[in-house]
């Protein structure tokens, strides 16, 4: 079934790279993304977590076990708040710009990949996807971010509308899941979002 949730597998391979911030990758999994606007975490901010997050790679060069993919996964939640306080710009609390990225996300949906959850805010976006076979994450993201970039370039701000990396990480099971799922439903809320100041919707959808 395409549609199918698959989970990180520990006995399967994993290709790990790291740019400034570490990727886990694994065929035909799920993942959990955050992307975000260039201008929505200040400098010091970017340069502190990636730091940690380097260092939390490298005292981990075995495959995580649960308890440290919620710690990792901890670190990521300290990235949310800080893009839930609504830095920068925020393109994307106009409605028109936000369903630019909505429709980035939909557009191959149940072709090269299968989203499920997703919501848009202000000035970043989660997602749950599985990619399909022949589409890896990293050409997911770029399409989604080109699209949105070139439909959104009459905002002229001078500068790139998303910042190049995005946060990412492989679904483990599908109880973590369920509590991603909960996470994205919630995040407008927990940022004091009224409606119409983002975008929560749901893809073709994954099932056991």
């Amino acid at each position: 079934m395409e549609n199918e949730f698959i989970p990180f597998r520990p006995r399967l391979p994993v290709r790990k790279y790291r740019r400034n911030l570490p990727h886990w990758r694994q065929d035909g999994c799920t993942y959990f993304v955050t992307f975000h606007t260039a201008d929505s975490l200040p400098a010091q901010v970017l340069a502190t977590l990636k730091r940690r997050a380097l260092d939390f790679e490298n005292s981990n060069a075995e495959l995580w076990s649960p308890a440290d993919m919620r710690e990792y996964l901890q670190l990521q939640r300290q990235i949310q708040k800080w893009l839930d306080a609504g830095r920068g710009a925020c393109p994307l609390k106009n409605p028109a710009c936000a369903s630019v990225v909505r429709d980035a996300l939909l557009h191959f949906d149940g072709d090269r990949y299968i989203v499920d959850q997703f919501v848009v805010m202000p000035n970043h976006g989660h997602v749950i996807v599985r990619p399909l076979a022949g589409h890896p994450l990293e050409s997911i993201l770029h399409s989604w971010k080109s699209f949105s970039s070139q439909r959104l370039r009459h905002l002229k701000t001078g500068k790139p509308l998303w910042m190049e990396e995005s946060f990412d990480h492989l679904i483990r099971t599908w109880e973590s899941l369920e509590r991603i799922r909960s996470y994205i439903q919630e995040n407008p809320e927990r940022a004091n979002l009224q409606q119409g100041e983002y975008i929560l919707g749901r893809g073709v959808g994954l099932v056991r």
